[in-house]
């Protein structure tokens, strides 16, 4: 009976996301990213979601802002220059974490999305981490 009442979690937490969230979910990893307004040194608020039992792997030395482009696709505006994939964060199953992500002077004002392509969570065959392309949305003021 456990076991059946966290897969029903799992299926309401998974639905819960793919609505809410159409750009931010990939597998069982979810982003949303908050609205941000420039500023001086600012800054995007994103949450990281791990909605499985796996271990995530990240870093948020490495990541870019994408605008929406025609037919649904996206196009980078922005890649962080100087990416540090040697510092490693760790997600454990069914947490969520909380990141900055610096925004660059020159982007304007406009829909984007954050994106942490060096994101990713263990398979359990390969026991190798399988990097997932995902991102929240925001609006740049």
């Amino acid at each position: 009976m456990p076991r059946f009442r966290e897969l029903a979690l799992t299926g309401l937490v998974l639905g819960g996301v793919a609505c809410s969230e159409p750009n931010g979910a990939a597998g069982l990893i979810g982003i949303q990213a908050e609205p941000a307004v420039r500023e001086d040194g600012s800054f995007v608020m994103a949450t990281i979601r791990n909605l499985s039992t796996d271990r995530l792997r990240f870093s948020t030395c490495s990541y870019r802002f994408e605008q929406p482009g025609p037919n649904s696709s996206w196009a980078a505006a922005y890649q962080a220059a100087n990416p540090c994939p040697a510092v490693l964060e760790f997600l454990d199953g069914w947490q969520t974490r909380h990141v900055e992500v610096s925004l660059p002077a020159k982007l304007p004002a406009g829909s984007y999305r954050v994106r942490f392509p060096e994101i990713g969570r263990r398979e359990e065959q390969a026991q190798t981490f399988t990097a997932a392309q995902i991102g929240g949305e925001f609006s740049l003021r």
